[in-house]
């Protein structure tokens, strides 16, 4: 499986420059996360990178092939994103939603496969949304609702999954609930998955690496501990009265066979 990265990249929009000479890397297996105060362009990083919005400069590539080139169906079956862009079919069920990831491969009428309906069940399963397959889009809570969008990427069968805060609005539980299901993700399928947060102290536990995207500052990536240890994330969260204290961030939360 080929990484997806980044080579001189600059994002903004109508031609303002939001971050420049972006060079990252995405690689198969790895949960990254992609840190940042409100505003600094992690959402427009996500849409670049799935090619749902041109560069100002630099390029995106899998492997030795830009996006740029690739045609949009086949990339569409290499990445897959969740958007905070709200669905407005309430009245679609969960099978129904998560069918919806197929469409890359069903023909124009959207007929299921074999291949398909295994790939939907699969994904159904592993979200663990089966008690609530046939309920409708406007009955369910919010961490139901984002599971479903989680089954519905895992049914589009990427090599890529990029997720725009998904765990926003969700109680503790369902953020931990959420990022435990990525890593479950991750060591069941190898994909490359990148999560856009808030959570500072899950994507401690659970990441593999953080980029931290900071204003008129170069991206700066590397594991959680590295970047506690340099100092890198207190600076990117600094405030003039209090301070973050990391030091206790990693045993905050912790699985209950580590006590």
């Amino acid at each position: 499986m080929e990484t997806l990265h980044t080579t001189g990249l600059s994002i903004g929009y109508d031609k303002k420059c939001i971050a420049s000479d972006v060079n990252l890397a995405l690689r198969p297996g790895k949960l990254v996360c992609l840190i940042g105060q409100n505003g600094v362009g992690k959402s427009t990083l996500l849409r670049t990178l799935a090619g749902l919005q041109e560069p100002l400069s630099g390029e995106v590539a899998i492997g030795e092939e830009s996006i740029k080139v690739v045609d949009r169906r086949e990339l569409a079956r290499k990445i897959g994103i969740i958007t905070t862009d709200k669905i407005g079919m309430s009245n679609m069920n969960v099978r129904e939603l998560v069918a919806l990831g197929r469409f890359p491969y069903t023909n124009w009428i959207g007929k299921e496969e074999l291949e398909d309906r295994a790939k939907i069940e699969e994904s159904i399963d592993l979200c663990k949304v089966n008690y609530i397959e046939n309920a409708k889009l406007g009955t369910l809570s919010d961490g139901q609702f984002q599971k479903a969008m989680v089954a519905r990427a895992l049914a589009q069968d990427t090599d890529f999954i990029l997720m725009d805060e998904p765990t926003a609005h969700l109680d503790i539980v369902n953020r931990l609930d959420m990022f435990s299901l990525f890593a479950q993700i991750k060591a069941q399928t190898n994909k490359g998955i990148l999560v856009s947060t808030h959570e500072l102290d899950l994507s401690i536990r659970f990441a593999d690496e953080l980029w931290l995207m900071d204003f008129n500052q170069p991206v700066v990536c590397g594991a959680p501990q590295d970047l506690i240890e340099s100092g890198a994330i207190s600076r990117i969260f600094h405030h003039e009265d209090y301070e973050i204290d990391l030091t206790i961030a990693h045993s905050m939360i912790r699985a209950k066979r580590d006590k």
